[in-house]
């Protein structure tokens, strides 16, 4: 084998033979303790190997290990402190190599420690294990040096570490500190290992140089350290130099702050910056430490551990601040419970929610139901709709009758009208009631779901007419607007159908009916040509759609009511301004008038809800707070002097004929009271619901006492039935004070016993006022079945007459003399005028739709 040496410099361009080494195997088979198992060369300059003259001078890489076999590396004891390197060609330290990143950032706590892994190569690429003193070589083949020792010195590579700012740091920083460990030996590897290395110094920027402890020429490796400010959760000492992470009960969100902040009340804290509210409470965005209670407290239960989660690793959740978050792995949407989100969880899932999963409607003031198929709710809203006409169309009856009956001056009964009255009544004021977000048990729910499902289609009750809509922007003001449509498209259906029932009167009593022109001619003084015919017809038409307006206005007043003034209903989330809250720069629902409940996303008072509340709330406002309880006052003193008038009782009687004189203004004292109860449940809702019942008490029970006290009822029964109303609805209330009990003082079995006691005391009252009207008013049932019947007759014969015979003309009427059928009058217990028909049954050649038809008076 033959062996090129190169001289530096090289005294020519091509390599030489310059010495043939006698023994051709020289360089195989040998064996080295440290380096080099063919030869270990102290200096590059004076010795380059090459394996053929055709490679480069300086090619070291490789061609020694494979141009030589059989050498072999390191100690020859069992187990061996060092592996050894290099067993062909191997050279001393030559450069240091550093893992990881350049720049590596630091929080400076006195604490945390940073680890280093390095390895040093020789010039070949090679891990260098162990140092050789430069002084000696291996036992190897072939000495390079000129001194020669049968035991060379070998030692583990060490490091050392030293730290230096990258550029000056600012007048007056506190020089930095090195606590942590600053060197590392290497292992039988060559890997070196700086662990614990700690610095105490201010933010900023610090050169970390590596170097070799016995290699001093071998370059130093180098690194960025940016030691970062304090991050949330932590605190600054020592001049600005050490960040203290807050512990349990504390947090904090000031890294310049000295000291932690106690934890807020009621909230959770982990240490750091994590702390989150309590299950059914609410703060504006992730670090806002104003934590305020959900008016619905169910709609903000969150999964708390989830919260906690996101804290400690932000990474995992979508820790957005916005409001208006609809991410399902936002924090803003999972401190909601399922189907809400948006400020104070108040908003429904409906368009925005997330593909496959169901979409929520509003139902009552901030409750979110899933939303049911369309058909369902519009046929549980037409079925509702259609109960309450029927009720109004009895209700109106009824009234009309008796207000006959105290137009004849007659010995006045107990008013039926009074008991249906008292029975609306405890219906508007428990659906009033269920408006309340109180964790009602499932026993007493059901009673107000039932009260409320009469007011379905102004109200919500339990179906979202949300569900209906397609658009997907203001939904709240379609609501509302459906909401103020309802009862007036109800209003006129109500003076629709009492105009068909006045027509189809007129349409019995004309001449064109044979069988009815003598009986009707035979009972009134007027001919059905004359003017006075006319001028009767017309005033029992107008008192017909007074009683009907009238009664239609005080059945949907409450919900009415609540719609409007829910056009001024603001809740404030977090405060105007910031104030002496801790962190306020975390708040995010700062509005000067709050947020619009109807829709939290609106600010109350401005742009287009200031456009909405002014030119459609304010006259709305005026209406339901000062025209509507002051209408039954202001129509009776229109008519003051003239209240023992027989045409004013036909038209108002119902208003004050069952009080007493000097109460004949109670109906008033009524509405008053309703209003005050819509505007606690309005505007009360920025109270927790204690607060709100509460309110809702005061004025049941102020109700209450005044009724009692004041007695204006002039008979006894319509006054106990009364007082039996507001006394069932006050202890309703009551009752669901403990239903508050946060301190769970009740077992679930006693709440249980309460709900079922409250469930009977409503069904009791309900009962009773049944009882009450079939013992007085079932003279009124019948006669209204007798007339719906006839009605229904009426109206279709009506519609068939275009299509069937000809309806005979008044002008060519027969003129042939009927015998006179009618019979003379007489004046019943109640006072109204009956004929006493001699035959019941019309004669054969009437209309047979008019055969059932009785003729009691014109006001019926």
């Amino acid at each position: 084998m033959y062996m090129w040496a190169e001289f530096e410099p090289p005294i020519s361009d091509s390599c030489s033979a310059v010495r043939s080494i006698g023994l051709t195997n020289v360089l195989d088979d040998n064996h080295a303790d440290i380096a080099g198992g063919a030869v270990y060369a102290t200096d590059l300059a004076s010795l380059n190997f090459t394996c053929s003259s055709g490679l480069p001078g300086n090619d070291t890489t490789g061609c020694p290990s494979s141009a030589w076999s059989g050498n072999t590396v390191g100690p020859s004891e069992d187990p061996a402190p060092l592996l050894g390197y290099g067993d062909g060609l191997a050279y001393p330290p030559y450069s240091i190599q550093l893992a990881g990143p350049s720049v590596v950032t630091y929080t400076s706590d006195g604490s945390t420690g940073l680890e280093f892994l390095l390895w040093v190569t020789d010039i070949a690429g090679q891990n260098v294990t162990a140092g050789v003193s430069s002084n000696t070589t291996s036992a190897s083949a072939l000495e390079a040096t000129v001194i020669a020792s049968a035991n060379p010195i070998a030692s583990a590579l060490e490091a050392t570490v030293s730290v230096s700012p990258a550029v000056d740091l600012p007048a007056g920083a506190r020089p930095l500190r090195l606590t942590g460990h600053t060197t590392g030996t290497g292992d039988p590897k060559g890997l070196i290992l700086v662990s614990a290395f700690e610095i105490v110094a201010v933010p900023w920027d610090y050169n970390v140089s590596f170097s070799l402890t016995d290699f001093p020429l071998v370059p130093a490796a180098s690194m960025i350290l940016r030691v970062q400010s304090c991050s949330l959760g932590s605190i600054t000492s020592g001049n600005n130099t050490i960040c203290t992470v807050c512990g349990n009960s504390t947090f904090s969100l000031d890294p310049s702050s000295t000291v932690c902040n106690a934890c807020p009340s009621g909230a959770q804290c982990n240490g750091s910056a994590a702390y989150i509210p309590p299950a059914q409470y609410y703060h504006s965005s992730p670090n806002s430490t104003h934590i305020v209670s959900c008016p619905n407290p169910g709609a903000c239960g969150g999964d708390r551990t989830a919260l906690l989660d996101c804290k400690l690793d932000a990474g995992t959740c979508n820790m957005t601040t916005s409001l208006m978050a609809d991410d399902p792995n936002a924090y803003m949407v999972k401190i909601c419970s399922p189907g809400y989100y948006g400020p104070l969880c108040s908003l429904c899932l409906l368009h925005n929610a997330p593909s496959g999963q169901p979409r929520y409607g509003r139902t009552g003031t901030l409750n979110c139901q899933k939303c049911r198929k369309s058909s369902t709710i519009v046929i549980a809203d037409i079925a509702s709709t259609l109960l309450v006409m029927l009720w109004l169309i009895y209700i109106i009856h009824v009234t009309l009758r008796e207000n006959e009956e105290d137009a004849q001056s007659t010995p006045k009964p107990v008013r039926t009208s009074e008991f249906l009255k008292a029975a609306q009544l405890w219906l508007q004021y428990i659906s009033l009631l269920a408006g309340v977000n109180l964790p009602n048990p499932s026993a007493l729910q059901w009673v107000f779901s039932a009260a409320k499902y009469a007011f379905a289609a102004v109200s919500g009750g339990s179906l979202s007419i949300d569900c209906l809509f397609s658009s997907h922007h203001d939904t709240a003001v379609q609501r509302i607007l459906i909401h103020l449509a309802v009862p007036v498209l109800v209003l006129l259906a109500m003076v629709l159908i009492q105009v068909i029932w006045w027509t189809c009167t007129i349409l019995k009593q004309s001449p064109s009916t044979p069988s009815a022109t003598s009986s009707w001619q035979a009972m009134t003084p007027f001919s059905w040509k004359s003017p006075g015919f006319w001028h009767h017809r017309g005033t029992e038409l107008r008192n017909r759609l007074c009683v009907t307006l009238l009664k239609v206005i005080f059945f949907y007043y409450p919900s009415l009511l609540a719609t409007i003034l829910s056009l001024f209903a603001c809740y404030p989330i977090d405060p105007a301004t910031p104030g002496s809250e801790l962190y306020p720069q975390y708040a995010q629902a700062r509005a000067r008038h709050g947020y619009w409940v109807p829709d939290m996303s609106v600010q109350c008072f401005a742009g287009w809800h200031l456009k909405l509340s002014a030119g459609l709330g304010a006259p709305l406002g005026l209406l339901g707070c000062v025209v509507i309880p002051l209408l039954p006052c202001l129509l009776l003193l229109r008519q003051c002097g003239h209240l023992d008038s027989p045409d004013v009782k036909r038209r108002l009687a119902f208003l004050y004929c069952s009080y007493r004189d000097n109460f004949w203004y109670w109906e008033t004292v009524v509405l008053v009271q309703t209003l005050g109860l819509v505007a606690a449940q309005v505007f009360a809702i920025a109270l927790d619901g204690f607060f709100q019942l509460a309110i809702t008490l005061l004025i049941l029970v102020a109700g209450g006492l005044a009724l009692a006290h004041c007695h204006p009822f002039e008979q006894e029964g319509p006054q106990f039935v009364q007082v039996m109303a507001l006394g069932t609805v006050t202890v309703t209330a009551l009752g669901c004070l403990m239903f508050l009990d946060k301190n769970h003082v009740l077992s679930p079995g006693g709440v249980s016993a309460i709900a079922i006691l409250l469930v009977i005391l409503n069904i009791g009252f309900l009962v009773l006022v049944a009882l009450a009207v079939v013992q007085q008013g079932q003279r009124y049932f019948w006669t209204f079945s007798r007339k719906a019947q006839a009605f229904s007759k009426a109206a279709l014969s009506f519609l068939k007459a275009p299509f069937g015979q000809k309806r005979q003309q008044p002008g060519l009427q027969s003129t042939r003399s009927r015998p006179n059928t009618a019979t003379p009058v007489r004046a019943t217990r109640s006072g109204s005028l009956q004929p006493m028909l001699a035959e019941m049954v019309m004669p054969s050649q009437s209309n047979s739709s008019f055969r059932s038809w009785s003729v009691d008076s014109p006001s019926n």
